[in-house]
Parts: C-alpha cells; structure tokens; sequence
C-alpha cells in the first residue's frame, strides 16, 4: 500500500526503465505475460521485449 501520490510517482518511474539494451544477458528461460489492454504498456513493447 502507498499513497496516490507516491503510487504515482512510482508508475511514472516505472515507464523509464529501459532494459532493451540489456534484454540480451538474459541466458535462462523467460516467460513474458502481457495483458491485452494494458493502458500501460502497449502489446508491440511486450513483443519486442519477448524477441529480445
């Protein structure tokens, strides 16, 4: 739990983060599950992500 505040602050962080450039260390098996409407994050990032 947090306040809405900080919550928001949280999310807008979260949208920051970019691991394409280190996508490509990950040497074991990895399962990417995605939402079909997430308002977030768009189904061609988890794509991408899922190629990487």
């Amino acid at each position: 739990m947090t306040s809405p505040s900080n919550g928001v602050r949280f999310l807008e962080e979260l949208v920051r983060i970019d691991v394409s450039g280190i996508a490509h260390w990950v040497d074991c098996p990895t399962l990417i599950i995605h939402s079909r409407d997430d308002g977030r994050a768009r189904a061609p990032q988890a794509i991408e992500l899922a190629a990487a």
